[in-house]
Parts: C-alpha cells; sequence; structure tokens
C-alpha cells in the first residue's frame, strides 16, 4: 500500500482534474482521494476511487464529505474492478481513468516482475476506458526509467489492441527537484493518454 499524501503529484492532479468536467473517472490506487476529489470539484459528472487499503479508503470518503464533494470510495483491488470494468458495454465504461499505483519495482532485483505488473496493469486501463476517452497511467519506481515505462504502455495497447496518442509526459512538481546525474530522482513518470474512438 501507498502510505500517505503524496506531494509531488500535486500540480498533476490539478491538471487532470481539469480535464474532468462532465466525465466519468474511475481513480484507481486513489490513496486518500487526490485525483478523485479534484475531479469531482472540476465537475467530474461521476467520479469513482478505487483503493485495496480500507483506512486509505475511509480517509478519501472523509475527505469528499468535508468538501462536499460527490466520490463513490471503494474498498477493492484495483486488477479486479479494471476487469470488471472492461467487460461493461463502452457506453457504461468511463471516459477518464487514473492508475496511479504504488512502486512495483522497488528494487532492481524486482524488475522484470514489476515490469510485467505495469504491463498487466497498463493493458486493463486500456480496456477499460471508453474509446474517446482519456488514460493517465504512471509509476514512482526509481528503477524503471521513462523509455521503459514508455516503452510498456506502448506494449499494453498492442496487447489490449488500442490505438492511442501520448498528449504528455507528467512528473513530479517543481518543487521535487532532478538531478542529471542521479537519474533515479526522476522517479515519478507519468503519461496522459488520448484513446481512439476506432
Amino acid at each position: 500500500h501507498k502510505t500517505g499524501w503524496f506531494c509531488d503529484q500535486r500540480d498533476n492532479r490539478l491538471r487532470i482534474g481539469q480535464l474532468a468536467r462532465g466525465r466519468n473517472v474511475l481513480d484507481l490506487f486513489c490513496n486518500t482521494g487526490g485525483f478523485a476529489l479534484q475531479a469531482a470539484k472540476h465537475g467530474a459528472r461521476k467520479v469513482r476511487a478505487v483503493d485495496l487499503d480500507e483506512k486509505a479508503v475511509a480517509r478519501a470518503q472523509r475527505a469528499a464529505e468535508r468538501n462536499q464533494l460527490a466520490v463513490e470510495c471503494v474498498h477493492a483491488d484495483a486488477f479486479d474492478v479494471l476487469r470488471e470494468v472492461s467487460r461493461a458495454a463502452e457506453h457504461e465504461r468511463p471516459d477518464l481513468v487514473i492508475c496511479d499505483p504504488h512502486k512495483f519495482i522497488p528494487s532492481r532485483a524486482l524488475l522484470e516482475s514489476g515490469r510485467h505488473k505495469y504491463l498487466d496493469l497498463f493493458a486493463l486501463g486500456l480496456s477499460a476506458t471508453r474509446p474517446g476517452g482519456l488514460l493517465a497511467l504512471f509509476s514512482c519506481s526509481g528503477s524503471l526509467e521513462l523509455e521503459g515505462f514508455l516503452g510498456l504502455i506502448f506494449a499494453a495497447s498492442r496487447r489490449a489492441d488500442r490505438s492511442l496518442r501520448l498528449l504528455s509526459i507528467l512528473e513530479a512538481g517543481p518543487d521535487h527537484p532532478q538531478r542529471p546525474d542521479w537519474p533515479r530522482s526522476r522517479y515519478l513518470k507519468g503519461a496522459l493518454l488520448a484513446l481512439d474512438r476506432a
């Protein structure tokens, strides 16, 4: 599980929240609901926030209530939710999906197993997103470099047989400086993707 509020995602939460107006939003690995709350605040039509940590889900629910925001907070495994949503009719699928998982690659020794987890997650995320929708994918694994992260996304698009466009690379806010001599300081990587309609 994640362990708290992650300020490095502050700018990304705001940006993606601004894209949520009128959309059906699914926020996976939501922790305390950062992306979900911003989506609801910016006029999303429906917001569902999912996490496997019961305490995190309860905190997200309290945050939504305190801010008078309509967010459905769900205690569930993100992979199971994505499999379920992928089987739904296209018009019932969310048109904005956020996948911001915990670190799947905590060390170099787990690089390959972590890569497989990201590939599975990204393929499921693509399958669960409505054609024409948006998908925001993230990795906070310092051992996975940006090129490898993007490679996994495009491998996932082939697995899911979904055509997509990369709209933007997302990263930590400017108060999380990156050192050019230490690639792992660029640990947070994200991609904002648009799925083609056909």
